[in-house]
């Protein structure tokens, strides 16, 4: 299942603390991106001034001059880079989920299952019984109807032979009437001796049936004096748990007290801080404004600088050509006095007599106008040169000024920079400051509600050892009263055990005596029996011919009733098969009904309520009490399988059974325990641990006993309240796993950058820098909605601390990853800084040469390392260790 986008940062409004508070380092890389692009700017302007790239007709070639730039060399390097992405993150804990009741049978309906299956059984028992009875009662019936043909033929045939005998049997009933007179007469001595026996044993049965009633009336005294015992010790224990009672509602007031005065006092400290907060952000507002309104002074005075600069070689380059021009007149003038005056002294002029009359001639005035024009050219080419010098050392001192005018722009920047930084630093301190605050006060809170929640349920607690000892009394009392009235009773049915036995006693008396009475009647009917048989055997056998007569119509009768008996038979056994069949089916459903409630058999009855919650940040590990139902404790135990079904002897081998037996092995409830079968020894491991925790130690879990969690948990949230009633399907809380994460909502364009196993790093809100391990990468996408703002479809990425302890315990507190997205192996890496801009497009870098001449370097750019601040650069005239100027930024 795709794992749902994580939501990030929604929680600095619960901290109290802006959102830029978090990310120092991006205000860090913008401040240093800021001078960088300074620097770069003012390496643009000189490149542009110096034309570093024009021919320049020197004896050692061509060069660019040092400039006055505070700088650095470092070397080229080859080395292998990659290039990283910052992306946002949220620290949390791992595994968050909810522990929600599962709806499972509630005991009453278990009850009721268990009932339907009993009265199913007697169904199905009496239908079996009656269908054995039927079957028995016809074959009984059939073999009756069978038998009495043969009977009736041999009763027909045995009174044929009576009547013979019959006459003989008359004799001898007549010698048997006499015998009886003398039994008789032995029998009334007998029963006379007998009379006096019982009246001697009546009496013994009346002695101990009085001792019977002394005894009773002894137990009876007992049991009333151990009533009134027992009354004064109940009165006694109620008396000692109402003073529990109130000993814990004081306990419970003051703690109340205390959390009261804890709250004002946190409030007033969060107060304070949060002052602190707002000082140092107008402070850092203060110094953002005067690193405007220096950079804004630095560009005109560096612009005035440069200007001033312009002007002064516009001066010389106009001084330099009047030089020139100067230089050529004077050069003139020298030559027109050198023809002017050739061969003619300083006093007097030889013309020669060759020369016409009339023609010019070197004349001491032509000498001298000549030699004051070349004095004259003299000073003023003298002045150009002065000039000119001066122009040379305005240029100097204006291209010092720039150099000055740069350093000293730099310098301040930096200077106000590092004022930036110490004032975020500042806000970041006060705003830690905040967090530690409210942090240590919702850890304060929660130990005094805590101790609150501990003080009510002590006061719950007492109040319920009150109503527990008053119910104790009330039925030691009952007992105590339903012995005294069984011994009442005892001593009553004593009582008339003795009348009885009177009562016995005088009817055995009476019973014997009328039996003695009966022998002598039964004397006088044997000798009246002797003429009476003499009677009877002439009725027997006219009797007996009657019976052979009644023995034929039987006997043809019987023969008749043998088809009868089969029909009616086969349908009586037919009707009853179908009743034990119905009885049977309905069996079948009720039992596979009643295995399914007991296999779903709900902890949680309909009127329960929770007596044990744990609290916001408690740990909970295996074999302890994640919270209560009705004083029974809820166990965690460590799995993935999630019990759908009750534990208990006889349930099928299963994931969810072998998951309990590593468990109960784990705890030392089992030892060697294992297998997914619920075996004797499982049961047995289960009573233990139903001891250990307090659960009646039936060998049986029903559904929502234990809940099986990966691992050790911590409670994040609780639901209900104490006392609440328990509701099927709720949620009770929630949990997380101790195991640290950070989540991160990647954009979905990068998912093939990233791959579970690959390293990255997370940056903490303090700046410290943590190595982590990216462990999941969502295969679906998700769109954020237009209530979040909207955005790029995103993916979830977790990612685990390798050094979870490092990273604390604040839940979703955001954090920067830095991803890497591609590498550059073996490849030619310098610093980003030593880059130079060109004016007409693309990258340079000032290179040093063997002998100390600076040159630019074209070069192409590859991967750039964010976090290092390298770049890749590759190009005909850049190798490994060829040194490059980096501007000291």
């Amino acid at each position: 299942m795709e794992k749902p986008p994580t939501t990030l940062g929604t929680d600095q409004t619960d901290l109290g603390i802006p959102e830029e508070a978090w990310r120092p380092r991006r205000q860090r890389r913008r401040v240093i991106g800021l001078v960088s692009v300074v620097v770069i700017v003012a390496a643009g302007v000189w490149v542009a001034i110096a034309n570093p790239f024009a021919s320049k007709p020197s004896a050692g070639g061509g060069g660019v001059t040092d400039n006055a730039y505070p700088t650095s060399l470092q070397a080229v390097e080859r080395e292998d880079l990659s290039s990283q992405t910052e992306v946002s993150g949220t620290l949390t804990y791992a595994g968050a989920t909810d522990v929600v009741l599962p709806a499972g049978t509630a005991p009453s309906e278990l009850v009721q299952a268990q009932d339907a299956v009993a009265m199913a059984e007697q169904a199905l028992g009496a239908d079996e019984s009656a269908l054995q009875t039927a079957q028995q009662g016809n074959a009984d019936t059939l073999q009756q109807s069978r038998q009495s043909v043969p009977a009736a033929r041999a009763t027909m045939a045995a009174d044929e032979a009576s009547l013979k005998s019959t006459e003989v049997a008359n004799s001898q009933a007549l010698a048997q009437a006499e015998t009886s007179v003398k039994a008789a007469q032995a029998t009334l001595a007998s029963d006379q001796a007998s009379l006096q026996s019982t009246e001697v044993v009546n009496s013994q049965t009346v002695t101990q049936a009085k001792q019977s009633v002394q005894a009773a009336q002894a137990t009876l005294a007992s049991d009333e004096a151990s009533l009134k015992s027992t009354e004064v010790a109940n009165s006694q224990a109620l008396t000692q748990a109402e003073a529990s009672v109130q000993g814990a509602r004081a306990t419970l007031a003051s703690d109340e007290a205390s959390l009261k005065s804890t709250e004002v006092a946190n409030s007033q400290a969060l107060t304070q801080a949060e002052a602190s907060v707002q000082g140092a952000k107008a402070a850092l507002a203060s110094d953002q404004a005067g690193l405007k309104s220096t950079e804004v002074a630095n560009s005109q005075a560096l612009a005035q600088a440069q200007q001033a600069l312009l002007s002064e070689r516009a001066t010389l380059a106009t001084d330099t050509a009047t030089l020139s021009s100067d230089e050529a007149t004077l050069s003139a003038a020298e030559q027109k006095e050198t023809a002017d005056c050739r061969g003619n002294g300083a006093a007097s002029v030889n013309v020669p007599s060759s020369s016409p009359p009339g023609s010019p001639s070197g004349s001491a005035t032509t000498c001298t106008s000549d030699q004051a024009a070349v004095a004259s050219d003299q000073s003023v080419v003298s002045a150009d040169k002065q000039k000119v010098s001066a122009d040379h050392s305005a240029v100097s001192s204006a291209q010092g000024n720039v150099a000055t005018t740069n350093t000293k722009n730099t310098q301040t920047v930096q200077e106000v920079a590092a004022k930036l930084t110490v004032d975020e630093q500042a806000i970041s301190s006060a705003q830690g400051n905040v967090a530690s605050t409210k942090t240590k006060n919702t850890q304060t809170v929660q130990q005094l509600e805590a101790k609150v929640t501990a003080d009510q349920s002590a006061v719950t607690g007492a109040e319920g050892n009150v109503a527990a000892t008053k119910t104790k009394n009330t039925q030691a009392v009952q007992q105590a009263q339903a012995k005294v009235t069984a011994d009442e009773q005892a001593l009553t049915s004593a009582g008339g055990d003795v009348a009885s036995n009177k009562t016995k006693n005088s009817q055995t008396a009476q019973q014997l005596e009328a039996k003695l009475t009966a022998d002598q009647e039964a004397i006088t009917s044997a000798e009246g029996n002797v003429a009476a048989t003499r009677t009877k055997n002439t009725q027997t056998l006219q009797q007996a011919q009657a019976k052979l007569t009644a023995d034929q119509q039987a006997l043809t009768s019987a023969e008749g009733n043998i088809g009868a008996t089969e029909v009616k038979d086969t349908q009586t056994v037919e009707q009853t098969a179908a009743q034990l069949a119905a009885a049977k089916l309905t069996l079948s459903q009720d039992e596979a009904t009643l295995s399914t409630d007991e296999q779903e058999a709900d902890v949680a009855g309909e009127s329960s309520t929770y007596t044990e919650l744990p609290i916001v940040g408690q740990v909970v590990g295996r074999g302890q009490e994640l919270f209560a139902i009705g004083g029974q404790p809820v166990v965690l135990l460590y799995g993935t399988v999630t019990p759908w079904r009750a534990f208990a002897a006889g349930m099928t081998p299963g994931e969810d059974v072998e998951q309990l037996n590593a468990n109960l092995a784990a705890l030392g409830y089992g030892h060697g325990l294992q297998g997914d079968n619920f075996t004797a020894a499982t049961e047995a491991a289960v009573v233990r641990l139903q001891s250990a925790v307090g659960l009646p130690p039936n060998g049986q879990l029903p559904v929502g006993s234990t809940v099986f969690q990966p691992g050790a948990v911590r409670v994040t949230a609780v639901t209900p309240n104490l006392g609440g009633t328990v509701a099927p399907g709720q949620s009770v809380i929630s949990v997380t796993l101790l195991a640290r994460q950070v989540q991160v909502a990647l954009d979905s364009s990068l998912q093939s950058d990233v791959n579970v196993g690959d390293e990255v790093s997370i940056v903490m809100p303090n700046n410290a820098t943590l190595p982590g391990t990216v462990t999941y990468v969502g295969t679906v996408a998700t769109v954020p909605s237009a209530n979040n703002g909207g955005g790029n479809p995103t993916i979830s990425v977790d990612i685990a601390p390798k050094d979870p302890a490092a990273t604390g315990t604040l839940d979703q507190l955001p954090v920067e990853v830095w991803i890497t997205e591609g590498t550059a192996n073996n490849a030619l890496v310098l610093p980003v800084d030593a880059l130079l801009a060109l004016a007409g497009g693309g990258y340079a870098v000032e290179a040093v040469g063997a002998v100390g001449v600076h040159h630019l370097v074209a070069v192409t750019l590859g991967l750039f390392d964010d976090a290092d601040g390298l770049v890749q650069v590759s190009g005909p005239g850049i190798f490994a260790g060829q040194q490059v100027v980096v501007p000291n930024v």
